[in-house]
């Protein structure tokens, strides 16, 4: 029983030190812990359920709703929130919002509806995506005429 004992905690003892060097290393490249934004991939303004395969710039002002998805990697039950805006002269006005929980290699559809009495209005708009309450990204589009 000794020698199994031993065995044991010699076991644990290297699985400690492999895990804590790799952690050192994380922290040596400069990589904070913790959910990460660069870790969600976001290919916006497409249809439902559509692949994910190219960022579109230019929205039809006869689209319907419009859809952000996003992919996540690495990331593992954690908040985010989604800003739709509408800019104007600069200045952005909050059109729409919603919170999430993510999970890891998840897919995830965002969705800014429709307006029915005003439909979309021509110009910029904005989607910002917030993890964790501070990692930040925006993609901005633009609805265009047909």
């Amino acid at each position: 029983m000794g020698k199994f004992l031993t065995f044991a905690v010699l076991i644990f003892f290297l699985a400690a030190v492999v895990a804590g060097g790799l952690w050192l290393k994380r922290l040596k490249d400069g990589e904070k812990s913790g959910p990460r934004i660069e870790d969600l991939r976001v290919c916006e303004f497409v249809s439902y359920n559509a692949p994910c395969e190219k960022d579109t710039k230019n929205v039809s002002q006869d689209n319907g709703d419009i859809y952000a998805t996003v992919i996540s990697k690495d990331i593992t039950n954690s908040l985010l929130k989604t800003r739709w805006e509408y800019i104007q002269d600069g200045t952005k006005s909050i059109i729409g919002e919603s919170e999430a929980t993510i999970y890891d290699n998840q897919t995830l559809q965002l969705k800014l509806e429709k307006d029915l009495k005003r439909g979309w209005l021509l110009g910029k708009y904005a989607v910002t995506l917030v993890l964790e309450g501070s990692n930040t990204l925006t993609k901005e589009f633009t609805i265009v005429a047909d």
